[in-house]
């Protein structure tokens, strides 16, 4: 559901980034022409590959262009066009899903420039089919779509008309985020995606390696880490309460998993 709002978006009609399995599920209203908005988009995909199948967000094309948008009133020269990327994004997705991860990616490849419409074009047609797209592009339900995803604008219209806009349960941030690092932090917060250091106790540490006893610290409290070979880690609260959690190393940073609870942690 959209916040504030009893609308609920069909999100089988809809592009996803990230894994459909993944229990945490976030949306970005955006515009491809929209600088920020592409920026907005790395910071998305760099936290989706951070929670690791745990987060995924919905793409939500949202142009700022009158010639599809009723509430633009005037499209200015960076939004020419905006329309045709978004039912683009849209076709994509609805001519073959499983192929628009690969699109998102070459579309969002470069954050400061935005693609010619031509190249786009060109891209998706190879990518699904040239007579699937140009189809895609003209079915009612794309228009459907597009009219929806403009509602949500709508919804918030009145009190602010920045774009992006980042839907997180019941949170709507509005712009572009200060960093990446704030975003993932926002979305700890309030997804309760879990974030804790690893202060080591006892054991050495090597790179790639980890297996050893190590001190918890999150908050006032201490726990006992004691990480096995074979993926599993066992820890220990000071009421002696054991939790056994799956981990793995991934660019430097160990990775824990237990049920709807994720942890990226630092070795320090």
């Amino acid at each position: 559901p959209i916040p504030g709002s009893d609308l609920q978006l069909k999100v089988d009609r809809l592009p996803l980034m990230g894994s459909h399995e993944a229990p945490r599920r976030i949306g970005l209203l955006f515009d491809y022409t929209c600088p920020d908005c592409r920026q907005q988009h790395g910071y998305i995909r760099e936290a989706v590959e951070k929670f690791d199948g745990k987060l995924s967000c919905l793409m939500i094309p949202m142009p700022l262009d009158k010639n599809c948008n009723d509430l633009i009133e005037e499209t200015y020269p960076v939004q020419i066009d905006a329309c045709e990327y978004a039912k683009i994004c849209l076709a994509v997705h609805q001519v073959a899903a499983d192929k628009y991860d690969s699109f998102d990616r070459w579309l969002f490849s470069d954050r400061d420039e935005k693609k010619e419409l031509n190249e786009v074009r060109k891209y998706a047609a190879e990518l699904v089919g040239a007579e699937k797209l140009e189809k895609a592009l003209s079915s009612e339900a794309l228009q459907e779509q597009l009219k929806q995803n403009i509602l949500i604008y709508k919804l918030n219209y009145e009190k602010n008309t920045v774009i992006p806009q980042t839907i997180v349960h019941d949170h709507m941030i509005f712009g572009l985020s200060e960093s990446a690092e704030k975003l993932q932090s926002e979305l700890q917060r309030i997804l309760k995606l879990k974030s804790v250091k690893l202060v080591k106790a006892k054991e050495p540490v090597l790179e790639t390696e980890i297996v050893g006893t190590y001190d918890l610290r999150y908050g006032e409290n201490i726990f006992r880490v004691v990480f096995q070979e074979g993926g599993i880690v066992i820890i220990t609260n000071d009421k002696k309460e054991t939790r056994e959690y799956k981990w793995k190393i991934e660019d430097g940073e160990v990775h824990v998993e237990y049920e709807d609870f994720v942890g990226v942690y630092r070795i320090g």
